[in-house]
């Protein structure tokens, strides 16, 4: 507020300023330049608090959100182990393409403790189900390959 209050008191400064000095100067030849070279202090007068405005960055800001772990319900936790699962899948998937060069499903399934951590990868179901394919997931996410399990397809 005290910014548009800044605002409209240079605009009306400027605006007497200009009117005093148009009625002040004489008639002449020169008076049409001298009301361009007015006009022109008066659209600086008019814009520069803008431009300064838009320099301000805190203006424009988000508020900063932060997120306490206490607070943390049983459906954020959800949340937050399928986000982990979903991540993990398409990595292992990823994984497997650059060093084999074929496209795998991956799905992983993840232990929680009572307190909503992730405490396991309890098992992987894959698609295809080929050797190397759970050679490769198996070295990347260090889960032994007797829990890579062959998954639905696609």
């Amino acid at each position: 507020m005290e910014f548009l209050r800044e605002y409209a008191g240079g605009i009306i400064i400027v605006g007497i300023i200009s009117i005093l000095l148009e009625n002040i100067l004489p008639e002449t030849a020169d008076k049409k330049y001298i009301r361009v070279a007015i006009g022109l202090v008066v659209m600086l007068g008019v814009v520069s608090p803008l431009a300064s405005f838009v320099k301000q960055k805190d203006v424009f800001v988000l508020p900063e959100i932060i997120i306490d772990d206490n607070d943390l319900s049983a459906n954020a936790n959800q949340y937050i182990h399928e986000d982990f699962k979903n991540r993990l899948s398409q990595t292992l998937s990823e994984h497997v393409y650059q060093k084999t060069g074929k496209s795998a499903t991956v799905r992983v399934f993840i232990g929680v403790n009572e307190k909503g951590e992730i405490t396991e990868i309890s098992s992987i179901e894959c698609y295809p189900y080929e050797h190397d394919i759970i050679e490769e997931i198996s070295q990347l996410s260090g889960v032994e390959t007797e829990k890579i399990k062959e998954g639905p397809a696609g």
